[in-house]
């Protein structure tokens, strides 16, 4: 009996990496032996069922019984179906998801005596969790940013609600105003994350996207299907011309195979896990970058300039009611203008001081 439980405690170990140390004193059953086992595990367990007297060996019995009793083959036996019932099936949904997307909560650093790390960043101080949250590069220049999720699992057919939509902007404004607290406060939460630039004072673009669960082919687990929906993101403004503002925000829309996420959450290893997180945050950025890149899309051409800190100061300083929100001062030495549609002003402004259109990426 202890060698047949052991020998499932090696299956598991084997299909799932589940990296457990086994005694190698017993010759455990792998393999065609095991699969022959798993069909007739019931009638060979019950034939020592009565040999043993001891609470963990009656404990590791009955383990070794459920499990058969999943696997047993010999005769025909009565289907049992299990459901699990909750009263918020998204919470589930969303952790699933969280799996695939996000950072692990373990990474933390100090600063000035205090502990933080992501979770603080997850865990907004007015209450709201966010669901998904991972640094990543920038979209448009070499230092870092925070994007940020949110999953839900519909009905087919449904879409997302306006409550999701701007559930969505009030994640993004906590994490821009998690980072500008530090900066306010002279300490820098880490030193490649920006934010707020001081020399423009605009704030960085804030990647969001939405990810909603769906089934069009209930066979199909092995395809993620992670689908945009639609080419435009939602956009949240206050000045519907200035994108280098805290105000202006965008969430993409995304529907994902919900069989695959299942999969994936219950018998993915870390290194199928980490191949697909990285597929998958490429997607996201470059969904962005391409919408950027045209203006058709997103009615704004961004233009750059090299300039040092004096010069970028100096210009926008002597330009501040024209360029606040539309400027940006990058970490490798560049100035970038938006321009929304055709603005008479800005457009001038470009052509006088000879800044070139950027292709974001």
């Amino acid at each position: 009996m202890i060698t047949y439980f052991f020998s499932i405690l090696n299956y598991f170990n084997t299909e799932h990496n589940l990296h457990f140390k086994i005694d190698s004193s017993y010759a455990l059953i792998k393999e065609n032996a095991f699969e022959n086992l798993q069909n007739t595990g019931l009638s060979k367990l019950r034939k020592i069922k009565h040999r043993y007297f001891s609470d963990s060996l009656r404990n590791m019995y009955r383990l070794c019984e459920m499990y058969f009793q999943q696997t047993d083959t010999t005769k025909i036996r009565k289907k049992r179906e299990e459901f699990i019932s909750v009263k918020n099936y998204n919470i589930i949904f969303e952790d699933m998801v969280d799996k695939l997307f996000s950072d692990k909560l373990d990474e933390r650093k100090e600063l000035d005596d205090e502990k933080i790390s992501l979770d603080d960043l997850k865990y907004n101080n007015d209450g709201k969790i966010i669901d998904h949250i991972y640094e990543d590069q920038s979209l448009i220049d070499t230092s870092n940013i925070f994007y940020i999720g949110d999953s839900k699992y519909y009905k087919s057919n449904s879409e997302t609600g306006k409550i999701s939509k701007y559930k969505q902007f009030t994640y993004a404004k906590n994490v821009i105003q998690f980072n500008i607290d530090f900066l306010n406060e002279g300490v820098v939460y880490k030193e490649n994350i920006r934010y707020r630039d001081e020399i423009t004072e605009g704030y960085n673009i804030t990647p969001n996207f939405f990810v909603y669960g769906f089934i069009d082919d209930i066979n199909n687990f092995d395809e993620p299907k992670l689908i945009p929906k639609g080419d435009k993101p939602i956009k949240s403004f206050h000045f519907k011309d200035r994108l280098f503002d805290r105000d202006t925000l965008f969430v993409h829309q995304y529907q994902m195979n919900f069989l695959y996420i299942l999969q994936a959450y219950s018998a993915f290893n870390e290194s199928r896990i980490k191949e697909f997180r990285k597929k998958t945050k490429d997607v996201f950025r470059n969904q962005f970058i391409d919408f950027f890149n045209d203006p058709d899309k997103s009615e704004f051409k961004i233009y750059e300039k090299e300039l040092d800190e004096e010069s970028a100061r100096k210009l926008v300083s002597d330009h501040f009611k024209l360029l606040n929100g539309n400027c940006f001062y990058t970490v490798d030495g560049k100035l970038l203008i938006s321009l929304f549609k055709d603005d008479v002003e800005i457009k001038s402004f470009i052509a006088e001081n000879s800044f070139i259109l950027k292709g974001l990426g």
